[in-house]
């Protein structure tokens, strides 16, 4: 169809584009490949004239006759332009597979398994999606591959957005900065106290798997008084996510642990204002800055090691 048709170019063109932009250390401009692309198949149309794009083979061939710049394809035009008005006769007797080794020449050279390997060590899930693409493209053609690609990464990233970084927290000794327990040893901690940093958005799709864990991780604390959730890593909050607080909030309450939000991003800040759950905790001293604001207001005994040394008890005889 005419819509596959324009997306399977319009994708094309801008990887053929980026592939070879990066080998040059350039880059181009997707939003103007679109512009481009669309203006030429309008004019096309208006002339009786083939739909137009950019393609790997050609782009290919074109890269590794030494071409760099835009220049490129006015000069092929008149060279194909003087071949078609002279050269006619003997190109017609030229073999078809002849042509089709010099693409294949050509096209080899995008064949970067390394960089496959690459993909394999820093992500399998990255893999998962790059082989499912490949396959599928290769057994029933570009516009299933990539549908299915896209089907694919969708899936892999709601299921990433459902288990999402969600450490545990601890002061850097003799500092006032805040770090994750499990990557930073040793950490000051205190036991009535759970300080824990969301690193994602929270939203519908991850919004039970958050309250699930925030509650169980107090189920197993018994002496627990205060939960701070540092939300410096929540890029955004939808509806759902500020309900989850809300739930987060009213879960604790039950178990007589009050909870704390640290929102340093204004984002999160924003949309949890404009919730009553949000308003409430404005209201009682329970939304900070950030988390050392949080610890600092929690009223916690001058000993506790999660104050920072400025707020901590001075040494005797001092």
């Amino acid at each position: 169809s005419a819509a596959a048709l324009a997306l399977v170019s319009y994708l094309e063109t801008v990887s053929a584009g980026s592939s070879f932009a990066r080998r040059v250390g350039g880059r181009i401009e997707p939003n103007g490949e679109l512009v481009a692309i669309g203006g030429g198949n309008l004019a096309a149309g208006l002339f009786g004239g083939f739909p137009v794009a950019s393609g790997f083979a050609r782009t290919a061939v074109a890269f590794q006759a030494g071409a760099r710049t835009p220049m490129t394809a006015l000069l092929a035009a008149a060279v194909v332009a003087a071949a078609l008005l002279t050269l006619s006769p003997v190109l017609a007797l030229l073999p078809t597979a002849a042509l089709a080794a010099v693409i294949i020449v050509a096209v080899a050279t995008l064949v970067d398994l390394r960089g496959v390997a690459e993909v394999a060590r820093v992500r399998r899930s990255d893999l998962v999606a790059l082989l499912a693409t490949f396959a599928v493209t290769a057994a029933f053609g570009p516009v299933t591959g990539i549908g299915v690609g896209v089907a694919v990464s969708l899936v892999l990233l709601l299921r990433q957005s459902a288990r999402p970084h969600f450490p545990e927290l601890g002061r850097v000794p003799g500092t006032a900065r805040y770090r994750s327990l499990a990557r930073h040893d040793p950490l000051a901690a205190d036991p009535a106290v759970l300080l824990m940093r969301l690193d994602a958005p929270l939203y519908f799709g991850n919004a039970v798997p958050v309250v699930d864990r925030i509650v169980d991780k107090v189920a197993r604390r018994p002496g627990l008084a205060h939960v701070v959730l540092d939300a410096s890593g929540i890029g955004w909050l939808d509806y759902t996510g500020a309900g989850a607080v809300a739930e987060v909030h009213r879960a604790l309450a039950a178990r007589g642990v009050a909870l704390h939000l640290a929102a340093e991003r204004q984002e999160a800040a924003g949309v949890l204002a404009r919730t009553r759950q949000g308003a409430w905790l404005a209201a009682n001293g329970r939304l900070h800055a950030d988390v050392g604001a949080a610890v600092s207001a929690l009223g916690l005994d001058p000993e506790s090691p999660l104050l920072p040394p400025a707020l901590a008890a001075p040494p005797e005889g001092v």
